[in-house]
């Protein structure tokens, strides 16, 4: 009633850590478009858009990266620096328009002149699930078209809810559904 709340322990930064928030919990996020709490499991079902690069960029970086994951623990997620702890973006100065070094993403590091936090920052997570505009070998199912990932609920089973319910056998299963391809 007073306007204030309260802070849960184990987010990203410790309470006290100097130049950082304790109300961060996850951070690297470019677009996070949809996402689910699940306060049974304690977990989030959460997808991140990403930039409309249709081919990687030896210049800019990779291939335009959708993400679904499931977040179990406070983390980075790497953007704008990487798109997946395996895939750099490239330093880029937009008023020369040259080029620089590929980021580290195990220890990325915010050197913008605009920062007002951390400079070294937590390394990339791997999120569950990574794909992009060409098929993926991982996720055959998804075949090709563009990214747009969602990221719903976990199915809830219930016995007499309706003669269409889902089977049993999905309980407790998050939902990823993919809003350009209709799957």
């Amino acid at each position: 009633e007073d306007g204030s709340y309260t802070i849960p322990e184990g987010n990203l930064f410790a309470p006290g850590t100097a130049r950082t928030r304790p109300e961060i919990y996850l951070m690297g996020l470019r677009n996070p478009f949809r996402f689910s709490v699940d306060r049974e499991l304690g977990l989030i079902y959460l997808a991140d858009y990403a930039p409309d690069a249709r081919a990687a960029s030896p210049a800019r970086g990779p291939v335009g990266t959708g993400k679904w994951t499931v977040v179990r623990e406070p983390g980075n997620y790497g953007w704008p620096y990487c798109a997946s702890p395996s895939q750099p973006y490239v330093a880029y100065d937009f008023q020369s328009g040259v080029s620089g070094a590929t980021f580290d993403c195990q220890h990325p590091q915010n050197r913008s002149p605009r920062n007002t936090g951390v400079v070294e920052l937590p390394a990339v997570l791997e999120p569950t699930l990574a794909y992009s505009y060409g098929s993926t070998p991982r996720w055959p199912a998804l075949s090709s078209g563009g990214v747009a990932p969602m990221a719903g609920p976990a199915y809830r089973f219930v016995s007499d809810a309706s003669p269409y319910a889902w089977p049993e056998r999905f309980a407790g299963a998050p939902l990823f559904y993919e809003w350009a391809r209709d799957f």
